[in-house]
């Protein structure tokens, strides 16, 4: 009797174990085997291992450690920071990357700052390898984490070995506003990246790579001298201009990213990338612009945190936008803060220069962004306005057929006391108009006559940006004293001057034949005044 139960036991476990083996997926197969992530095991088929589904090609390209094809691992660490050196040294070691590769290269403090000490540091690692006389090196950053299991990674870096893929600079972790397609559906060429968290160089590409950083660091020490704005020559913004005249590579998904930690450059808590591994950056279909000031900058503000969840849950980018006039470039963009930063005057009389100059920055974005190349929308706000996640999405999607909508209002009679009401509201701005222009609080202001969006919240159709633009002498900077402002003054009346974004937006439109159209917006933004 034991025996005969004995045989059915055994019966039994070998048909199950045969049923399971026909009936399971040969990617499963590899996904358990390899200890992929559970992020990428969710993908069914993903588009990155569907040429290579058989278990027997991936294993192989598992095998092989990649990282004994690069001659040295440079990492970068500030003496004071012996949390990070452990960081690093252990996922280094998970990786696998050998010990004598690894060597340590000292952070550099500069009397010019942090982003000084940063290319310092970068350059003694690259000149290290460059007198060294070695084939490559690969070049890492303290607060470096890899994304994958070391099988999953040994697959994505063996790739390029096993295709001889030409490459001048490989990232493992970037922040990427412009790429290209190659032929290998993990990897693709950077036309505009930034952040030096990982990368590799082969040797004959060394000395283009270490004259850009020296001369951008030069750079950056003099404008931090003459109090001119250093953050186009920071070393991953100033070697943008590489990028598209040579060979730089990344992955899709990408294989590292910052670990959120104290950043000793910022000065701050800082949370650089999103680090869910994608197969790529989803592209976006709406984008809000908010429209905010210096001294009104919080970066932990209910409205932050209400579009940052709007981000992560629908294709729905943000961005805040503000301005400062001793800007080199015309503007700056900041992704990991999702902040635009305008080369315009900050104060209230500019706001229509303001925001035509961030209708701009979308409108080059667009074109230079291959999230934004087929952006929907834009919707605009300011930083003061209550905004409500629940139907936001729902509500853009709906009405994305109108080409400029919000709550509409009207103005007939074609001048406005609006800013001497402001002196009468603010104490401060009094004072400012009667020291710089003690003209607006005597004499009224013509403006466009008819129905408009009231700034608090408004929709434009991406088709409607390049519009605007053709309007721009609706958003023409404010007359810099009140000698030139008494210039415009007709009968009474300053004639010719912007002053209120949200209705000169009609009065640019209105000349193409679009009209706003009215929408209850109330169950997705709130202000005062509503």
């Amino acid at each position: 009797m034991k025996f005969l139960t004995f045989c059915v036991v055994v019966a039994l476990a070998t048909f199950l174990t045969v049923f399971f083996t026909l009936t399971r997926r040969p990617q499963d197969v590899w996904y358990e085997e390899n200890g992929a992530s559970a992020t990428l095991a969710a993908f069914d088929a993903p588009a990155l291992y569907q040429h290579t589904r058989q278990p027997t090609v991936l294993e192989a390209d598992s095998v092989s450690n990649p990282f004994d094809r690069f001659a040295r691992v440079y990492y970068i660490n500030l003496d004071s920071r012996p949390d990070r050196r452990d960081s690093i040294e252990s996922e280094l070691c998970r990786m696998g990357v050998p010990r004598h590769k690894i060597q340590r290269v000292p952070g550099v403090i500069h009397s010019a700052g942090g982003a000084a000490g940063c290319s310092s540091a970068h350059l003694n690692a690259l000149r290290d390898c460059q007198r060294r006389g070695l084939e490559n090196c690969l070049v890492v950053e303290d607060d470096l984490v890899f994304q994958h299991s070391r099988k999953v990674t040994f697959v994505l870096l063996n790739r390029v070995w096993k295709t001889n893929l030409h490459w001048d600079v490989l990232m493992l972790s970037t922040n990427t506003f412009q790429s290209e397609a190659t032929q290998l559906d993990s990897v693709s060429r950077v036309l505009e990246a930034q952040t030096t968290a990982g990368y590799a160089v082969t040797r004959e590409y060394l000395p283009t790579l270490l004259h850009n950083v020296e001369e951008g660091l030069a750079r950056l020490v003099g404008a931090l001298h003459d109090g001119e704005d250093h953050s186009p020559y920071c070393i991953d913004m100033y070697w943008k201009s590489l990028q598209p005249q040579h060979a730089w590579y990344t992955f899709h998904p990408l294989l590292a990213h910052q670990r959120e930690d104290y950043s000793d450059i910022e000065h701050r808590h800082v949370a650089y990338v999103n680090t869910k591994p994608t197969l790529e950056a989803a592209p976006l279909e709406f984008l809000v612009m908010v429209k905010t000031c210096q001294p009104r900058l919080r970066r932990d503000s209910a409205q932050r945190r209400v579009l940052e969840g709007l981000s992560q849950n629908h294709p729905i980018g943000y961005y805040y936008y503000y301005s400062r006039p001793e800007l080199a470039a015309p503007w700056v963009l900041h992704e990991t803060d999702h902040e635009i930063v305008l080369r315009t005057e900050d104060d209230y009389l500019n706001l229509p220069h303001k925001f035509i100059s961030a209708v701009q920055v979308v409108h080059d974005l667009m074109r230079q962004n291959s999230r934004l190349r087929h952006l929907k929308g834009v919707f605009f706000t300011d930083d003061d306005i209550e905004v409500f996640p629940e139907r936001f999405y729902q509500t853009l999607g709906d009405n994305v057929h109108v080409p400029y909508w919000g709550r509409v209002g009207y103005h007939d009679v074609g001048v406005s006391g609006h800013l001497e009401n402001k002196a009468k509201e603010s104490p401060a701005m009094k004072a400012y108009f009667q020291e710089h222009y003690p003209s607006v609080l005597k004499h009224r202001i013509r403006l466009y006559p008819g129905a408009f969006c009231a700034g608090g919240g408004f929709f434009l159709r991406s088709e409607m940006l390049p519009l605007l633009l053709e309007g721009l002498q609706w958003f023409a900077p404010f007359p810099t004293s009140n000698a030139r402002l008494l210039q415009k003054l007709k009968d009474n009346v300053i004639e010719d001057v912007s002053v209120f974004d949200d209705v000169n937006v009609a009065a640019a439109l209105h000349a193409h034949g679009v009209v706003p159209k009215n929408l209850d917006v109330r169950h997705i933004v709130r202000w005062e005044d509503m």
